[in-house]
């Protein structure tokens, strides 16, 4: 994980980066979520003619062990397999997305084996096996070094254990490959070899593969099997509970779902399509952690009891959510709805919210999402996943436990600073750097806030140099902070959300339009007694997608994103990104317009997609929102 000081750096980078990767093609738009697939090359051991096959795969399992695999820092579910006789004896393959005790019951003498894949995410030797002898479980073997020759790209994820559907004939994994044993020395493709070296040879086309002496061609038959194995069961589950043997049968996991553009009444949006089911997932593995709704609670497993090659360990504390919810038990935290949680959130959201309201928000609260509150000094469970806290007056800041600044963080109730002594990293908070465990926009309100802070420490003082514009006392300058919230589209829809801005108000008007997307039709319509003396944006429209059209041919339209920005001493004054969340976001964008205009805000008209707004269309002639200005 980056160190908290690094995050605060690229905190306004990252996002940047992520965009332009997103918008370059839309080839690369497509590998910021479906990943290549990259598993290493296996040998397993092969059924006998008189063994009936069973292929059963779980990403997890609905019940947590309270012994972990390897070390107490791993996250360890069950999975129960209950065994009947069959005709013949049962050969079992197993795999998993994460660390699994398999805990078998019934029929164990009607097993002849279980070959053992592992844990995708982790590795072979996160599998652990209860209620089998040591001496029929087979672990296949992995040849990780083929991975080690495998060209990366952002648009690979490597697996750390084979992948089932390379051995068996069961439905393959989404978007699977398999890695060659030595790629820079047995093959080549004729296109692109940098980036696509990695490509199974059954996947390839004949005519595009290069293949330098007979020997290769032999190993290369070897190590990646082109006749899978006839199963007779196969279960792929996303999260399992209970897989019967042979009662289920064939059972496939649900439709699998696909991030990318989706339609909804909104136009087309950035998201999954149905769940992350079975072999799939949409970040190769990351974010996993989060599902940790274990309906089945801790299942009653004894260490001494699992077959597996690495340390069993039992548990400090329980992790993730049940760790949470035994702390609750214990007094030391508070959920929301509580009366000690509501009484000193209520309290500590007033204190902070009262500095940031002006007459733009005059009801302003910050309402950051909290999950806990913390009233004792604690260590907090491992493989916490998104989770905020608000630390009590003068309790001790809990001990992070090696959980991510990214998943965790902390608010402190009685506003204190961190010490600058202690490492940022280790004491993260919750509206500053890089974090999962709020919504993006209240990360937002750290960053303005911040701003006004050091604002006001300055004396609030300019260079007049930075002046793009100066407008006059009797100019009535308008503010429109327009967003589209939750219903925000993907990054590679560039269908604009067209607005019809309709002026009333006499006399002189200047408007500053905002919209927190990058395509957007602004078409101005005004009464004949209104005089508009300019329009004024964030970003160049002639750089990102943005049409104004209404206005007379007089009437300026210039850019806050001009050459002035390349004077050091301006570009602290860039009005920023998120006005429409008000607070001390609006007061910012209020600071940042008097040095750039010479004049404050006069009025400010903020709205939010509430889900009510037109959809978006390429059709010119399509629906409009219409905002008007009194």
């Amino acid at each position: 994980m980056i160190y908290r000081r690094l995050i605060t750096t690229l905190r306004n980078i990252v996002p940047l980066v992520l965009l332009c990767i997103l918008v370059l093609t839309d080839k690369s738009f497509a590998c910021m979520a479906p990943h290549t697939r990259m598993f290493p090359t296996c040998e397993i051991a092969s059924p006998r003619p008189d063994e009936r096959v069973t292929v059963l795969y779980a990403n997890g399992g609905a019940g947590l062990s309270p012994v972990a695999l390897g070390n107490i820092q791993t996250l360890t579910e069950v999975v129960d397999v209950e065994v009947t006789a069959g005709d013949r004896p049962h050969y079992i393959a197993i795999s998993s997305g994460k660390p699994i005790i398999w805990r078998f019951s019934g029929d164990i003498e009607s097993i002849s084996r279980v070959v053992v894949l592992g844990s995708q995410y982790r590795g072979q030797e996160h599998t652990g096996i209860v209620g089998i002898p040591r001496e029929q479980i087979i672990y296949a073997k992995t040849d990780l070094k083929s991975l080690g020759h495998v060209a990366r790209n952002t648009c690979l994820s490597v697996y750390r254990a084979c992948e089932l559907s390379a051995h068996f004939e069961i439905p393959k994994a989404d978007r699977m490959k398999i890695a060659y044993p030595d790629p820079n020395r047995l093959a080549y493709l004729k296109w692109d070899v940098g980036r696509l070296r990695g490509l199974s040879v059954f996947e390839m086309p004949k005519e595009k593969l290069i293949i330098k002496s007979k020997p290769v061609v032999k190993k290369l038959q070897e190590s990646v099997p082109t006749n899978r194995i006839h199963v007779d069961q196969f279960v792929e589950r996303l999260r399992a509970h209970t897989i019967r043997i042979p009662q289920d049968g064939w059972s496939e996991a649900e439709k699998q779902g696909r991030w990318g553009k989706q339609e909804t009444k909104n136009g087309d949006m950035f998201s999954m399509s149905g769940p992350a089911e079975g072999r799939y997932e949409p970040y190769g593995g990351g974010g996993y952690e989060g599902e940790q709704n274990y309906e089945r609670g801790v299942i009653n497993i004894s260490a001494k009891d699992v077959v597996t090659s690495v340390p069993v360990l039992p548990y400090t504390g329980f992790p993730g959510v049940i760790g949470l919810q035994q702390l609750i038990s214990e007094g030391v935290l508070f959920a929301p709805g509580t009366p000690e949680f509501d009484r000193i959130y209520k309290r500590w959201d007033e204190t902070i919210s009262a500095p940031y309201r002006s007459r733009f928000d005059p009801d302003f609260s910050f309402g950051y999402k909290v999950d806990y509150l913390v009233t004792k000094e604690t260590q907090l469970p491992i493989k916490l996943h998104e989770k905020s806290f608000l630390i009590a007056d003068g309790v001790e800041m809990p001990d992070l436990n090696q959980n991510s600044a990214f998943n965790v963080c902390f608010f402190f109730a009685d506003s204190r600073e961190i010490p600058k002594t202690v490492s940022s990293y280790d004491n993260p908070r919750c509206d500053r750097g890089l974090t999962q465990a709020i919504p993006d926009d209240q990360s937002a309100f750290g960053r303005s806030r911040a701003w006004i802070d050091g604002w006001k420490i300055s004396g609030g003082m300019a260079p007049k140099a930075c002046l793009v514009e100066h407008l006059e006392k009797d100019v009535h300058l308008v503010v429109l902070a327009l967003a589209e919230g939750d219903y925000v589209r993907y990054y590679g829809q560039k269908s604009p959300r067209r607005f019809n801005v309709k002026v009333e108000r006499t006399g002189k008007i200047a408007l500053y339009l905002n919209f927190e997307y990058r395509y957007v039709d602004w078409h101005i319509i005004s009464s004949p007694e209104t005089e508009i003396v300019g329009v004024f944006t964030r970003l160049d429209p002639n750089r990102i997608g943005v049409t104004i059209s209404g206005l007379d041919k007089s009437v300026q339209v210039k850019s806050m994103d001009g050459d002035w920005r390349d004077r050091p001493q301006c570009g602290n004054y860039s009005p920023n990104y998120s006005p429409h969340l008000g607070g001390p976001a609006i007061m910012r964008l209020d600071e940042s317009l008097n040095v750039l205009l010479g004049k404050r805000i006069d009025a400010v008209i903020r709205e939010t997609n509430d889900g009510s707004w037109p959809k978006v269309s390429d059709d010119p002639k399509a629906e409009r929102l219409t905002i008007v200005i009194k």
